[in-house]
């Protein structure tokens, strides 16, 4: 999986908390929606360059800022793109920041992908790629689950055809964290 470069460690530098509460209210909300933001906030060296501020669209008039510390969403949901000063280069710096940022689920993707076999005949009459980015986001949200209820854990086979596993049974839903189902459905 590739990763951002960045001019500084990922490390985390500001404990979550903390660090909500010195963001500016239009930030806390679009964190709100998307905690990858607030976990790649917490690696940015905020005593040495200050919070980013957020735009949802840049202006020309920002490509004049000397030490910008900017951030913008892009046009896919969930990414957005961090433009900072580098004091080690003359080019400002632009880092991606995905759902992925600090989220392995490289593990979780071969159980995904393990699932997904099962259902590969349902995939085949999908004629477009926008319907199969919809089918692929249906079926992983039936194959996979972020709750501990029992009656969650248990892939019950509606819509897509009744799946056994080897020795006849249901399988049982993938569990995983609210942020590495979100991670999947991206890369996927």
């Amino acid at each position: 999986m590739a990763s951002s470069i960045m001019p500084f460690t990922r490390e985390i530098k500001t404990d979550a908390s903390s660090l909500y509460k010195m963001l500016p209210p239009a930030l806390q909300e679009v964190v709100d929606k998307n905690p990858h933001l607030l976990c790649y906030l917490q690696m940015v060296p905020i005593d040495e360059i200050g919070i980013p501020q957020y735009h949802i669209k840049l202006s020309r008039s920002m490509s004049n800022l000397k030490q910008p510390n900017i951030i913008y969403p892009t046009n896919v949901d969930g990414n957005f793109v961090h433009v900072c000063h580098d004091p080690h280069d003359e080019r400002h710096t632009y880092i991606s920041i995905e759902p992925t940022i600090n989220t392995d689920v490289s593990k979780l993707l071969d159980k995904i992908d393990r699932r997904l076999l099962d259902y590969v005949e349902d995939l085949l009459d999908i004629d477009t790629d926008e319907k199969k980015e919809q089918a692929f986001i249906k079926l992983i949200d039936k194959i996979c689950t972020t709750s501990n209820k029992a009656d969650n854990n248990r892939d019950n086979g509606n819509r897509i055809g009744n799946r056994l596993n080897v020795n006849g049974k249901k399988h049982k839903k993938i569990k995983c964290t609210p942020e590495e189902l979100k991670a999947a459905k991206y890369l996927l």
